[in-house]
């Protein structure tokens, strides 16, 4: 025992000295009375002589303490108690005991309520009965065995339960059917369906979370969470995650089943081995600030399913949500987007025949605030998308977004190389194949992925070179006409030097940019070309991307021909001349600075 909790002992018993003064003098008085008892006048004429045979301060405190316990009395007698202790010897004011008696008895109504609180909490937990209490009593009560297994996320509208070191999601009806089932145990008269619905939205508040472990260093795994500034392994503790990787770390581990698969995948090309291992480095990070998302083309058998597995056992099926575009931007994604909170990765399959918008898209993969929607339930909080999407389609998706926002952000990647018969009948053994067999590998293909150098996957992922870059242009010619028509059709040149007016769709395609292009358009079978307003702003912004820093669209800059006129023009854009352009490099696939 320390020296403090000797002077707490003292003055309790100091206390219950006093106390039992006044209990004394109370069964004096209830005797003399023939045993008839009341209450408050017997305690007053007790508290009476007790204030007026008050020898110290002490003893002085400890009387105002009963006459805080045995408020409230009538204001005569409470005026006769203050007198007697007023005259006790002592000289404190009358407005001082108030002040005291009201201090105490703000002390004494806080231990009340908290003995309340234990009271009813150990109710709850040893069978007794909770008839009688309010709802936020009776929230406060089960709070007390929910709040070790439940925590309710206000930002994603969502419970979560805890299962062994994590916490998992938890639907609504598991919560409701918890609390009815405690409440019938404990309420003797029962409940009304009210009672429920309001015990639960209060229990959301007691229980919300306070703070998700999401630090991008920490990597949750079955046997405790992977320190990648330390490179240790920790115990879970009091960090709160609501995911894990489904399978422990082991830095012995290999992965030559994962391996032979990438190596045949790409046909043995280093730079696209590259870049499907940065890919799946960037989906453990969950580097969702790169603003990628990766597009997997291929016909069926290709390998490009069997990759998007392989991307979907590294993070593990319960942090992976399966969508299409038509979910994604149906009613601009108001109820889908929810389902993608939390997630790791997000795979869009099917997409080869998606013809339209990609706003939502954009928006997921480029770190805008996303719709927090579900039907029949509140709205949670808008929330930013923090995983990887990737897009499988047996062909490119052929959108109508040519914008770079779109350009910049896809990642193409053709699967062409169909896994022989030979190598199907070796993976036949295992449970799911090629895909069984990889499963067993994902600590090794963790340690494979912690061992790449992090500038060297950023640049593979952002400054695509070699057989990548290569891809990449290709894709984007095939699938945006705007970026075929530069390409074919367009040379640049020094500002102000030789640009072609943009004109509009009645003036000669030989001469004007505009008209050339629906020209273009119409030899190609494309039915809807940009419109004029669109047009230069598009053709601007592509330009720009690729390093023509110098593309702006500017109106009458450039006199023409003898009569001096002027018109709007892209800066440095003119049309090629088949007869002395030829020699001239494409704009995509050309160098800006040649």
């Amino acid at each position: 025992m320390n020296a403090t909790d000797g002077i707490k002992s003292d003055v309790n018993t100091q206390y219950e000295v006093c106390a039992r003064k006044f209990n004394a003098i109370t069964e004096r008085f209830e005797v003399s009375s023939g045993g008839a008892k009341h209450l408050k006048s017997d305690a007053a004429q007790a508290l009476i002589e007790l204030a007026a045979s008050v020898k110290d301060v002490d003893e002085y405190q400890h009387v105002i303490r009963l006459i805080a316990r045995h408020r409230p009395m009538s204001d005569q007698d409470y005026k006769m108690v203050k007198k007697a202790l007023h005259e006790s010897g002592h000289n404190p004011s009358r407005s001082d005991i108030d002040d005291k008696i009201k201090a105490i008895t703000k002390e004494l109504n806080a231990e009340k309520k908290a003995e309340d609180t234990k009271r009813k909490n150990a109710a709850v937990k040893s069978g007794q009965i909770l008839d009688g209490m309010k709802q936020s009593q009776l929230a406060q009560a089960l709070a007390v065995s929910f709040s070790d297994l439940y925590k309710y996320d206000a930002t994603s509208v969502l419970w979560y339960r805890r299962t062994g070191s994590i916490w998992e999601r938890c639907h609504d009806s598991i919560i409701d059917e918890e609390v009815t089932r405690l409440l019938l145990e404990h309420l003797i008269t029962g409940c009304e369906a009210s009672t429920i619905t309001g015990v639960v939205y209060i229990l959301r508040k007691i229980l919300s979370a306070d703070e998700w472990t999401t630090d991008r260093h920490l990597l949750p795994v079955k046997n405790g969470v992977l320190n990648l500034q330390t490179k240790s392994l920790e115990e879970y503790g009091e960090m709160n995650f609501f995911w894990q990787l489904p399978y422990e770390f082991d830095e012995t581990a290999l992965c030559p089943t994962v391996d032979k698969f990438l190596s045949q995948v790409t046909n043995g090309s280093a730079d696209m081995q590259r870049l499907l291992v940065a890919w799946l480095w960037a989906v453990l990070h969950g580097r969702h600030d790169l603003q990628k998302f990766m597009e997997a083309i291929g016909a069926g058998g290709s390998g490009k399913s069997t990759y998007l597995a392989l991307a979907t056992l590294l993070v593990g099926d319960s942090n992976t949500h399966s969508t299409s575009l038509e979910a994604l931007h149906s009613d601009g994604g108001k109820f889908e987007t929810a389902n993608i909170m939390n997630k790791r990765l997000t795979i869009i399959a099917d997409s080869e025949d998606y013809t339209g918008g990609t706003s939502v898209l954009k928006s997921v993969t480029g770190g805008d605030k996303l719709r927090n929607e579900k039907k029949h339930m509140q709205s949670g909080e808008g929330f930013v998308y923090k995983g990887m999407v990737m897009i499988a389609a047996n062909s490119a998706i052929m959108s109508k977004d040519y914008s770079s926002g779109m350009t910049r952000r896809k990642i193409s990647v053709r699967f062409d190389q169909r896994a022989s018969e030979a190598d199907k009948s070796a993976y036949r053994g295992y449970d799911g194949g090629i895909i069984g067999a990889m499963r067993e590998e994902m600590p090794g293909l963790l340690n494979k992925l912690l061992k790449l150098d992090e500038k060297e996957a950023l640049r593979t992922l952002t400054e695509p070179d070699g057989e990548i870059l290569r891809q990449k242009i290709d894709g984007e010619l095939h699938t945006n006409s705007v970026l075929r028509w530069l390409e074919e059709n367009c040379v640049t040149c020094k500002p102000l030097e030789g640009e072609n007016f943009i004109g509009n769709a009645k003036l000669s395609p030989d001469s004007f940019l505009y008209p050339n292009y629906v020209d273009w358009c119409g030899g190609q079978g494309i039915n809807h070309p940009l419109s004029i307003v669109k047009f230069s702003d598009t053709i601007s912004d592509q330009l720009k991307v690729r390093g023509y820093s110098n593309a702006d669209a500017l109106k009458g800059k450039r006199p023409r021909g003898r009569n001096g006129e002027r018109g709007n023009i892209i800066l440095t854009l003119r049309l090629r001349h088949d007869t002395h352009d030829a020699e001239i490099p494409g704009i995509i696939t050309g160098d800006p600075q040649d």
